[in-house]
């Protein structure tokens, strides 16, 4: 195996682990988003701006439509904007040019279907969690 595969293997291992701990009563997302965070971080060779979007991204929780309900996932630190909802939006916009530049071939109906799936991964890692009344 090389170094970049075995760098995304922990990586997905990290946030696949996700479920093995989540349902557990002492589940601490904080040290979980450190975990992820660090993974993270190996991904990049030495990139500085990896660095900078482990300060701007973390595997946080909100209350977004059910005020009893938690959802967890990869959000921007400090607010509660998931990256899978950003993704989400990307769906219903046309292949940006840059992209069009690099795939002058891409469709909007596969722009679409490779927002969507890399949207659904996404969302395969923001569970949700009900709020105990002691959280209320």
């Amino acid at each position: 195996m090389t170094k970049r595969n075995a760098r995304k293997e922990t990586f997905a291992n990290v946030l696949c682990s996700l479920y093995e701990q989540f349902y557990d009563d002492d589940f601490d997302v904080n040290n979980f988003s450190m975990k992820v965070m660090a993974a993270f971080l190996q991904l990049g060779p030495g990139a500085l701006h990896h660095e900078r979007y482990g300060e701007i991204i973390e595997f946080g929780k909100a209350r977004i439509n059910d005020p009893d309900e938690e959802i967890y996932g990869l959000k921007i630190v400090g607010k509660d904007i998931f990256l899978s909802s950003i993704l989400n939006m990307l769906e219903n916009i046309k292949p940006p040019e840059v992209v069009l530049e690099r795939f002058p071939d891409i469709t909007e109906e596969e722009w679409r279907a490779a927002i969507r799936i890399s949207t659904d991964i996404l969302v395969a890692f923001d569970p949700a969690k009900p709020i105990s009344v002691n959280q209320k």
